[in-house]
């Protein structure tokens, strides 16, 4: 059998998640972020600013005695527990679905053009199943936290508020821009959804990639980094440095830490001593 070279000059494409999937993904989860916060303004916002109008202080932690803002989160959590994720869900689903297919047909344009070998036969969604099971679960948690996520950060505006004084329309103001409930503001839990969205996505990307190149026999990858100023100082010690999957720098690969934009340029000679062998094809 001729002995396969790869081509050295093939610029390798790193894995990503196209804008369009993270906005529609992002939509998804501001939809449901934006119920969430109607709900909190219809239970939280009413007792609130009454208490704050009325300059009453919060009673402190050790009292036993509900107050009304006790029955008004209570109602909140109620409510939120009720609300149909099954539109943030699909859209989950919808993004995962998007990357999987956008990275699998990159990374087979990748090793065509490196290789010159066509692993479509190999190269399936089937091989990805854990890292798609994996991306959905994670960020079903995530959504999951949204809900209790706003009551904790409205529960430490009012509670600051009330016992040092504040005004009824300085109150509404914060509790407003933690929803994001008017144009002018973008809540606390949008900006989250946001980088959730670019998170995940980017992640799920990476992950997908990384998993290919191991199942396609390939042993070690050199780290890739932006290489620009927001790069994270370990990361850029890493990059361009070759290391092996078995035993990666402090046990992390390229994009597993939080909006990491390092990616993994696979060392093919793996691949291609397990396609002389029969390994693969």
């Amino acid at each position: 059998m001729k002995k396969r070279r790869l081509n050295r000059r093939a610029k390798w494409l790193p894995p990503e998640a196209p804008k369009k999937i993270q906005f529609e993904f992002y939509r998804s989860l501001m939809d449901y972020t934006s119920e969430v916060a109607q709900i909190l303004q219809e239970t939280v916002f009413p007792v609130a600013l009454y208490q704050a109008g009325k300059n009453e202080i919060l009673n402190s932690v050790s009292d036993s005695e509900l107050t009304p803002l006790d029955y008004a989160f209570t109602e909140f959590s109620r409510r939120i527990s009720q609300l149909s994720r099954e539109k943030v869900e699909k859209g989950t689903r919808k993004m995962v679905d998007g990357v999987e297919s956008f990275n699998r047909n990159r990374f087979l344009s990748n090793v065509k053009r490196s290789a010159g070998v066509d692993l479509t036969a190999i190269v399936t969604r089937g091989g990805v199943a854990e890292e798609i099971r994996n991306a959905e679960k994670v960020s079903f948690e995530l959504i999951k936290t949204i809900g209790p996520s706003y009551s904790d950060k409205a529960k430490k505006i009012i509670a600051d508020g009330l016992n040092s004084g504040v005004t009824r329309k300085s109150l509404e103001k914060k509790l407003l821009k933690l929803g994001g409930f008017k144009e002018q503001y973008e809540g606390t839990e949008q900006r989250r959804a946001r980088v959730i969205a670019r998170d995940q996505s980017q992640k799920f990307a990476k992950s997908v990639d990384t998993a290919r190149q191991k199942k396609v026999g390939v042993k070690r990858f050199k780290w890739v980094s932006v290489a620009d100023e927001r790069v994270r100082d370990k990361h850029d010690d890493y990059n361009g440095k070759v290391f092996e999957y078995a035993n990666p720098p402090n046990g992390e690969l390229p994009g597993n830490a939080v909006e990491c934009r390092c990616h993994a340029e696979p060392d093919l000679e793996g691949m291609l001593e397990a396609i002389e062998k029969g390994e693969l094809i």
